[in-house]
């Protein structure tokens, strides 16, 4: 003889389990919203961050442009001094030495405003 026998079974209290779970998951679940706002004010403070350094650096290699020209004017005049017999030679020299010091700092700074630029662009995505 073959019996079949099914049982059910249910608990009625399981001393707060199922509770303490969801009010787990509820606290997990403001946990993550708090670090996805986090992350989004961060990604925004960068972004402004950048942004205006970017900016500096752009004014600044217009900066640089202009301390170029006007040294280049300086080594124009102190050539044309030393040509006239009026100039020394360490007047041309000293020129010399600021166009070539010029043109180092607007390399570099052309450079930061590139690299400033590839970080704002990393930070936008």
């Amino acid at each position: 003889m073959n019996l079949l026998t099914v049982t059910l079974s249910q608990t009625i209290y399981d001393f707060g389990r199922t509770g303490s779970l969801v009010s787990q998951s509820r606290w997990a679940f403001e946990l993550e919203k708090s670090r996805e706002s986090e992350i989004y004010q961060e990604t925004i403070r960068a972004a402004e961050t950048d942004y205006f350094n970017l900016l500096s650096s752009q004014h600044q290699v217009l900066a640089d442009k202009e301390n170029l020209a006007d040294a280049e004017e300086q080594l124009a005049r102190a050539k044309y001094r030393f040509n006239a017999g009026t100039g020394i030679i360490l007047d041309v020299t000293r020129a010399q030495v600021n166009v070539e010091s010029d043109k180092l700092q607007l390399i570099r700074d052309k450079d930061a405003a590139r690299s400033i630029g590839i970080d704002l662009a990393e930070v936008m995505g």
